[in-house]
């Protein structure tokens, strides 16, 4: 049986100084400045901007969270994942987005039927773009060889990693992620869909997503074909074989910063743009036990998005 070795820090969480703007470059309207290479509505042309980006319109969100009130192998639900139902909640409130929660998922069919439900009431009511987001446990997937041991990378000599599962609440039932991802293709054609999974990608014997620290070629226009998972964003909280953190206090590194912090940059800049900046934040954050730095968060995001997606 798979044991998760949850593994709790009683830690110091420390952060370095956010980046700030250059002060000579000329605030937008809103007050924000925006960054050499970051898109603006203002910098681009009418025609070009209108035609690179995804209509606006009302966006479909759903949201699975487990160990939500059941309690994992520790005996508790996951920490801070109030704080994450509430953040989440209070960004897509904001915006013209159907958000539907559902907690604790156990089996790998009710997965699938919730998914499938999901789907046939956002084509149905016509939704322009489409969240999913689930945070959960989870390990990565390790290439093994003829004997079963994991095979390791010529030059890091470490275990190479090719996939990761997600837990649902039944006791070690797992779900791969590139399992998920494949209910998506075909899906919504011509319309935005993101994918955001926060959970752990560390080997078995790391401490998984449950960590918690404490602290103070040319185009071709003659073809009408796309690729079945066109216009799609695949969003990781952390790299591959590593462990994502979260605090019981603001919840999840990757939901505080996406949510929380970077919100103000929604009115101006597209999704990748802002998941820049959220990959830069989180960069800067330390855990930290006294003066030693005890663990790091790279998100990474994928996209094959072909126009620009702006939430506000």
């Amino acid at each position: 049986m798979y044991d998760l070795n949850t593994v709790f820090l009683s830690v110091m969480e420390a952060i370095e100084p956010e980046p700030t703007c250059d002060v000579n470059r000329k605030p937008s309207s809103s007050g924000l400045q925006t960054l050499p290479g970051l898109s603006s509505q203002e910098d681009q042309p009418d025609m070009t901007w209108e035609r690179m980006c995804f209509p606006r319109g009302r966006g479909y969100v759903l949201y699975i969270s487990n160990f939500f009130e059941k309690p994992d192998h520790t005996g508790e639900p996951r920490a801070g994942v109030h704080h994450d139902k509430n953040n989440i909640c209070d960004f897509f409130g904001g915006l013209d987005y159907k958000l539907n929660f559902r907690s604790d998922v156990e089996t790998r069919e009710e997965l699938w039927n919730i998914i499938g439900k999901a789907k046939k009431r956002v084509e149905k009511k016509k939704y322009t773009s489409f969240f999913l987001i689930i945070s959960s446990h989870g390990k990565g997937i390790t290439l093994k060889d003829e004997s079963g041991d994991d095979v390791l990378d010529d030059v890091t000599h470490k275990p190479v990693f090719v996939s990761e599962d997600i837990q649902l609440v039944n006791e070690d039932t797992f779900v791969r992620v590139d399992e998920i991802v494949s209910q998506f293709e075909n899906f919504l054609i011509d319309k935005p869909k993101v994918l955001i999974f926060q959970a752990c990608r560390s080997s078995p014997s790391k401490p998984d997503d449950s960590s918690k620290v404490y602290y103070t070629g040319q185009e071709n226009s003659s073809s009408v074909t796309v690729p079945t998972n066109v216009d799609m964003v695949v969003i990781q909280d952390t790299s591959k074989g590593q462990s994502g953190y979260r605090n019981e206090n603001i919840g999840a590194w990757m939901f505080h910063y996406m949510f929380v912090k970077a919100k103000p940059f929604y009115e101006k800049e597209h999704l990748l743009d802002v998941l820049t900046r959220v990959n830069d934040m989180i960069s800067r954050r330390n855990a930290q036990d006294g003066k030693k730095i005890i663990g790091k968060q790279m998100p990474c995001f994928t996209s094959t998005l072909t126009k620009f997606f702006h939430l506000k």
